[in-house]
């Protein structure tokens, strides 16, 4: 049976207008909803935002705010007296968010536009919170050599009918429609390769998407999905942009936009419910970005004296998360401790970690997490380390231990800080928790400290030794900075 042709519905803007962005006066859309984390599109090479956007637009602002721009000297956006580049109209977009007073947002980039969110990305972390990367590629082999063949003999002569008379249509100015041509001709020329290490540097939850018939190579967007460390691969039965109802490509009755818009919008939910913040501390340092260190508080719960190790974390530029095992409960007394102890079960305590370590990872990026545990979170660090060994790389222990452990699964390096004279962690115990992660073949470094136990808490006055406190920091942050990335 023959499906009926869908009907597109046009998104009309709630707002638009021109900001003075970098010498330019850059054009711009908002559609969907009034408030919200907003969805930046960016369009593709030679296009307006209506040519990329067009069809599937109305379907992202079905459930979302969304921000369309236009880049230098295309369509509604005026040109300025310099070549147009990826890394220029990354930083043209971050004039325009902060002119729109914009903290954060989501971003889509098609082709040309895909190029540009990543500069953005890169050069701005903590402004992104999720990226789709849409058929474009970061290194030349990426593309298949067909395109660069073409780009080679591009000219005003061969450009695409439906791209002239979209531009047209906002912007009856024939010379500024050449002159676009000309300067995203040249771009593609002049096009280089960004080294792994700055496409390995983005640190938001990311979507990789092409088509199985793209510009861009199946096995490219599956090295990027490899390369970005929180990456997802979306490969399409289709062409370049007629997933989008991009205007050259899709035909008309193509239902793909609708489809599409679905699983970008699955994905940008999903990825923010993995990022809901469980019960705890979270410190990040000023860059918004670091290597992700779990904090696992002692018995007396999630007090000042640990959210202050996670904000010295942060100060070192780790993004640093203590959960709070104990749902707001501080003890002050070894019995009001003891009584708290007694209210988790372990089971329940290890979900709770587990859903820290996982909200960490995807804060920061970065599936390679340290932990630190003090005492009774010294035992749910050990345990953690065994559970999940894939994710976790260095463990510190503050005056506890795990007995009868079996750390064959584990990966990680342990530094342990123990103290002389704990009535609460007899040498046996440490010993054999040496014992045990040597005969696994872990690498291993306990230090013992003329102090009792609490030594590091200085809240502890009964058992706060500034000068064990000192070294058992310093030593750590050594630990921390040594571990090399996975």
């Amino acid at each position: 049976m023959t499906q009926p042709a869908p009907t597109y519905t046009e998104s009309r803007p709630l707002e638009s207008g021109h900001a003075p962005v970098n010498g330019i006066r850059m054009y711009y859309e908002m559609h969907g909803r009034p408030d919200g984390v907003p969805l930046v599109l960016l369009h593709g090479g030679g296009s307006t935002i209506d040519v990329t956007w067009g069809r599937l637009l109305p379907f992202l602002a079905e459930s979302r705010r969304v921000l369309a721009v236009e880049e230098q000297g295309h369509g509604r956006t005026t040109d300025r007296n310099a070549p147009v580049a990826f890394d220029t109209s990354g930083e043209d977009v971050a004039a325009l968010l902060r002119h729109l007073k914009i903290e954060q947002a989501d971003f889509f980039g098609f082709s040309n536009g895909a190029s540009v969110a990543l500069e953005f990305a890169i050069r701005h972390p903590e402004r992104v919170r999720h990226l789709v990367f849409a058929s474009s590629m970061t290194r030349k082999d990426g593309a298949h050599p067909q395109f660069w063949e073409f780009m080679k003999n591009a000219d005003f002569s061969n450009m695409p009918q439906p791209l002239k008379d979209a531009f047209l249509r906002v912007n009856p100015d024939p010379q500024q429609l050449r002159t676009m041509h000309d300067k995203d001709a040249a771009r593609m020329k002049r096009f280089e390769d960004v080294p792994d290490e700055r496409v390995r540097s983005v640190r938001a939850p990311t979507l990789i998407v092409l088509g199985d018939r793209d510009v861009v190579k199946p096995e490219h967007g599956a090295e990027l999905a490899r390369l970005i460390p929180n990456a997802r691969l979306l490969i399409l039965p289709a062409g370049h942009g007629d997933y989008l109802g991009e205007a050259v490509m899709a035909p008309e009755e193509s239902r793909y936009p609708e489809l599409t818009a679905w699983l970008i919008t699955r994905f940008l939910d999903e990825a923010s419910m993995a990022q809901t913040k469980p019960d705890g501390f979270l410190a990040v340092p000023p860059s918004g970005t670091g290597r992700p260190v779990l904090v696992l508080h002692p018995w007396w719960g999630l007090n000042e004296t640990m959210k202050k190790v996670c904000t010295r974390l942060a100060a070192q530029g780790h993004v640093a998360f203590a959960p709070d095992l104990f749902q707001g409960r501080i003890a002050r007394t070894i019995a009001e401790a003891e009584s708290l102890v007694g209210t988790i079960e372990r089971r329940e305590a290890l979900a709770k970690v587990s859903e820290a370590a996982a909200f960490l990872r995807a804060r920061a990026g970065d599936d390679d997490l340290a932990v630190i545990g003090f005492s009774f979170g010294a035992f749910y660090a050990l345990e953690h380390s065994i559970t999940d060994p894939g994710h976790v790389g260095a463990v510190v222990l503050f005056y506890g231990t795990r007995p009868g452990a079996d750390f064959t699964a584990s990966k990680a390096a342990y530094l342990g800080h123990f103290a002389e004279k704990d009535e609460y962690e007899p040498d046996s115990d440490v010993e054999a928790l040496e014992a045990a992660l040597r005969k696994a073949d872990r690498p291993v470094t306990f230090h013992r400290y003329q102090a009792g136990h609490w030594f590091f808490e200085s809240d502890r006055p009964d058992a706060y030794n500034a000068a064990a406190a000192t070294a058992a920091w310093d030593r750590t942050l050594a630990f921390l900075r040594s571990r090399p990335a996975r």
